[in-house]
């Protein structure tokens, strides 16, 4: 093999890879610019979404608090999200289909407990799946609900951690979520078309080295 040869193959590999499988409209919520008051209620198209039966707070207000895991659950800020009156009905909508990446999950006030997350669309469940979170630590949880026009949550079961018997609330963060499609780029198109003229153009020499 030629010293031109051997230099155009790794020059290949790289242009094919750059631009590739680009996300449009990738988002990631962290709760952190939605007010400086201490809690309250998400409004409404909040990062293009619609929010039921789920509040925002400032998690300095439980960094004291021995028996809270709010205190470990901000990520990327200090404020996070967090199911009010830990209902069944914690959900986010969008007109249209959205993918559903994933997001940081943090128990409130119990150890072991479960949160189901669902992903629907026109009502019909597509995904299903239950995780187990603590108060120690946020966790990721990668979803990857792709087509989804809501996300439903539920919590239950857990130990308390104190001496009062806490409610099945949960803390989230980073909510990552995209709106389009995985696709490729311009970018990327063209620079597959370079790479695989390049492919060509060092075939050719080495048919004229043989």
């Amino acid at each position: 093999m030629s010293k031109r040869l051997k230099l155009a193959v790794p020059f290949l590999t790289s242009v094919l890879v750059a631009g590739w499988g680009t996300q449009a409209n990738a988002a990631v919520l962290t709760f952190d610019d939605i007010s400086s008051k201490a809690s309250g209620i998400i409004p409404n198209e909040y990062g293009g979404l619609s929010w039921s039966n789920f509040g925002y707070m400032k998690t300095d207000l439980y960094k004291n608090n021995k028996e809270s895991g709010y205190k470990n659950s901000a990520m990327s800020g200090n404020y996070v999200a967090y199911n009010k009156n830990a209902t069944i009905k914690s959900s986010t909508t969008q007109s249209g289909t959205w993918d559903f990446s994933g997001a940081y999950l943090t128990a409130a006030w119990r150890d072991g407990l479960k949160i189901l997350v669902e992903g629907l669309l026109n009502g019909e469940t597509k995904y299903s799946q239950v995780v187990t979170v603590d108060t120690k630590s946020s966790q990721y949880f990668d979803f990857n609900y792709a087509g989804v026009d809501t996300v439903r949550f539920a919590s239950w079961g857990g130990t308390p951690i104190g001496k009062k018997n806490g409610g099945t609330h949960f803390a989230m963060e980073n909510f990552t979520y995209n709106a389009g499609k995985s696709v490729p780029e311009p970018s990327g198109l063209l620079l597959m078309g370079a790479g695989l003229g390049a492919l060509a153009w060092t075939r050719r020499k080495r048919q004229q080295q043989l």
